[in-house]
């Protein structure tokens, strides 16, 4: 059924590519009802131990971007190396180096962020709040896209995204709480308030802990949308 072997180049954290891997095989069981092993696809997962970043990203220092990069390298092209045909690098934040990450190997990389602005666009939303690491709001990572394509935006305040970023470094952790759960309720709560037609979890910590989230919001989850394509992509 799948002709193709996906690759993820996780570790940033390690709890979110694993939750990639977890999904991708749900994912298989409901919409191509895989049951015998043979019916899953080949998967390689490269946890990295990423230095240089934190739950709040990477830092401004241009030698440490530069060090995070080839990191970043190093591992796609140990997952080009196994026989990845298609790649997911299951973190938002790197994103930031897509181009440069990109030109580095000829194994294609499933980019979230175009993905996410995509499906916004189709969905015919104009108007949507972002959660996102503390990096990826401060680059406008997904903010600059999202407004080159005519959609308005919501960012987190400062006291915001520190509640996000608690979040974040708390599924990295394993020590994610009722209050994690509740503030990031209380948020998405807030931006829909705020006029927000739908919520981009743009962070895969986040995605971790969406099936406990309880709200009336739509969401768009960069992680889901990467295993849909990826799958598509691989038969």
């Amino acid at each position: 059924m799948f002709r193709k072997t996906i690759g993820i180049l996780g570790g940033m954290g390690p709890v979110a590519s694993a939750d990639t891997y977890v999904e991708l095989t749900k994912m298989c069981q409901q919409k191509y009802m895989c049951v015998q092993d043979v019916d899953f696809p080949a998967v390689i997962l490269y946890s990295l131990p990423l230095t240089g970043f934190d739950h709040r990203g990477f830092s401004e220092n241009g030698e440490e971007r530069k060090k995070i990069v080839n990191q970043l390298k190093n591992g796609l092209t140990k997952l080009e190396q196994a026989g990845a045909d298609i790649i997911i690098i299951d973190c938002n934040t790197v994103h930031y180096f897509f181009d440069e990450l990109q030109a580095s190997i000829t194994t294609p990389i499933i980019n979230l962020i175009e993905l996410t602005v995509h499906q916004v666009k189709s969905d015919g939303y104009t108007r949507v709040a972002i959660i996102s690491s503390e990096v990826s709001r401060n680059v406008g990572l997904y903010t600059k896209p999202f407004e080159e394509a005519g959609i308005a935006v919501i960012n987190t305040s400062l006291e915001e995204q520190e509640s996000v970023n608690e979040a974040i470094l708390a599924v990295m952790g394993g020590s994610v709480t009722i209050n994690h759960i509740g503030g990031i309720n209380s948020l998405i709560d807030s931006f829909m308030s705020r006029g927000a037609q739908c919520v981009i979890l743009g962070c895969t910590e986040i995605s971790n802990i969406a099936r406990q989230l309880s709200h009336k919001a739509v969401l768009v989850d960069s992680e889901a949308l990467a295993i849909v394509r990826a799958m598509n992509d691989a038969r």
